[in-house]
């Protein structure tokens, strides 16, 4: 006597799939250069003028007086990205006159 399995549906197949993306997708904690608002649960790259520390839920702008020009390379899940910044570090002073 032999059993075999089921066929799953493609509705099925998807809704599997949808539901291990989303379980690693909440494991994997997020980069800095990155930040990930509440509402969402897909990461969004800081913009030049903020940084973002890893586990950020916003971007933090630079101090007045400071800038970034979106230069720090970041790598998310195995792929590079340039990012305003990670760190209040990536802001620098801006040239006199400005």
């Amino acid at each position: 006597m032999s059993y075999s399995l089921p066929s799953p549906s493609p509705l099925a197949f998807t809704l599997l799939l949808t539901l291990i993306f989303i379980l690693t997708s909440a494991l994997t904690p997020l980069a800095a250069g990155f930040f990930c608002p509440k509402a969402t649960s897909k990461p969004i790259l800081c913009r030049a003028g903020t940084f973002c520390p890893r586990e950020s839920a916003a971007e933090t702008p630079c101090q007045a007086g400071t800038y970034n020009r979106q230069t720090v390379r970041v790598v998310f899940n195995g792929q590079a990205f340039r990012s305003g910044g990670t760190s209040e570090a990536d802001c620098f002073d801006c040239p006199k006159g400005h």
